[in-house]
């Protein structure tokens, strides 16, 4: 199984039919204080499988660490590799949804998936510092 797909997006969302819909990408927040809150955002992660996997039962794990390897999410399922139609691959959606994911300082955070313990894909994500101008109230 390989990873085809890994973002983070404001929503997302799989169909009865296995469709992937996926609103408002992005790699970063901006905020003006800290700790900076995210009120909501989804990890969005596609899969590929081959035929012989099917069956097959397999322990995905999401987490976040900070740019010093502090992990700040780490979040675990477990699986099973949907049969193959017609002997084709199989795409495999997850969608985790976050709420109020806090960030205590900006810089630089990385979101990773792993599959049976394996890193199978990662996702540089900014936090940044909005200074406001001098001049407001």
């Amino acid at each position: 199984m390989k990873s085809v797909l890994f973002t983070t997006a404001e929503y997302a969302s799989v169909s009865n039919d296995g469709k992937l819909s996926i609103s408002g990408i992005f790699d970063s927040i901006q905020s003006n204080a800290f700790p900076a809150t995210a009120p909501r955002m989804m990890l969005v992660a596609q899969f590929k499988a081959m035929p012989e996997e099917s069956g097959e039962i397999f322990d995905m794990r999401f987490q976040l660490a900070n740019i010093d390897g502090e992990m700040l999410v780490d979040l675990s399922t477990a699986g099973e590799v949907p049969a193959s139609e017609l002997g084709l691959s199989v795409l495999m959606n997850q969608v985790v949804t976050l709420n109020n994911l806090s960030f205590e300082t900006p810089g630089a955070y990385e979101f990773r998936v792993l599959l049976d313990g394996e890193l199978a894909a990662t996702l540089p994500f900014a936090v940044v510092e909005v200074k406001k101008p001098k001049n407001t109230v």
